[in-house]
C-alpha cells in the first residue's frame, strides 16, 4: 500500500500538487486561525484529491474541530482517538500535543499518557499531530518539545509508521535501533510563516 503523508498546510493546501493514489493522510493543522470557513475550504479541497482513502487528524491550530458533532464527507475519515481499517491495515489517530500557549487539543503529559494508552497494540499506522519526545521534535532554538508519554509508548509498540507534523523545522525520517517503526515528520509549511511551503509530501510503501 502506498500512503502519502502531509501535515501543517495552514490554509496553503491548494499549493500542493498531489499525484493521487491509494491513501492520503493529513496529520493536522489544516487551518491557521482555527475558523470554520478555513476548515470548510480545506475539506472541499481534500474531498477532491484523487485518493481511494483520505484520513486526517486535527492539530493545535484547528480550534473549530474541538467542537463536537462534526460531519465530514463519507469518503473521508476524521480520527480523534479512533481507528479505521483500510485493506487490512489499522490506522489510529489523535490530535493531542503538550501544552503550548493557549492552543487547541493541548494536554498535560498526564492527559497525554491516558490518550496514548488508548492506542491499540495492533495499530499499523499511528497518526499523531505531535512527535514523540526526542524524535524529529527539535525546534529552531534547539529544544525538544515532543511528548514523553508518546515516546514511552514505543517501548512495547512497533507500528509500521508513526506520522506527525507540528514542528515545521523537523521534517524528515528516523528509525530507532531494534524497531521496525518509521517515524516521519511530514510538515510541509515553512518555519517563518511567509505564506509558502518548504517541503514535499512524504510517500511510504507498506
Amino acid at each position: 500500500m502506498e500512503i502519502t503523508f502531509i501535515s501543517d498546510t495552514h490554509n496553503l493546501h491548494d499549493k500542493l500538487d498531489l499525484a493521487g493514489g491509494e491513501v492520503l493522510v493529513h496529520c493536522g493543522d489544516v487551518t491557521t486561525w482555527g475558523r470554520k470557513k478555513e476548515f470548510d475550504k480545506f475539506i472541499d479541497w481534500f474531498t477532491r484529491q484523487e485518493y481511494k482513502t483520505k484520513i486526517f487528524v486535527a492539530g493545535n491550530h484547528d480550534f473549530c474541530l474541538e467542537e463536537e458533532g462534526w460531519v465530514v464527507p463519507s469518503n473521508i475519515f476524521y480520527l480523534k482517538s479512533s481507528e479505521v481499517i483500510v485493506d487490512g491495515l489499522k490506522f489510529y489517530g489523535h490530535p493531542y500535543t503538550p501544552i503550548y500557549g493557549n492552543m487547541a487539543f493541548n494536554m498535560s503529559e498526564d492527559g497525554l499518557e491516558k490518550e496514548n494508552n488508548k492506542v491499540p497494540i495492533d495499530t499499523d499506522v499511528l497518526i499523531t499531530h505531535g512527535p514523540p519526545y526526542g524524535i524529529l521534535d527539535r525546534t529552531h532554538n534547539g529544544n525538544n518539545v515532543g511528548s514523553a508519554s508518546l515516546r514511552r509508548l514505543f517501548l512495547n509498540f512497533n507500528p509500521y509508521i508513526n506520522a506527525f507534523g507540528h514542528i515545521h523545522e523537523a521534517y524528515g525520517f528516523r528509525m530507532l535501533d531494534g524497531s521496525r517503526t518509521v517515524f516521519t515528520n511530514c510538515s510541509v509549511h515553512e518555519l517563518l510563516w511567509k505564506g509558502d511551503l518548504q517541503t514535499s509530501p512524504v510517500i511510504v510503501n507498506i
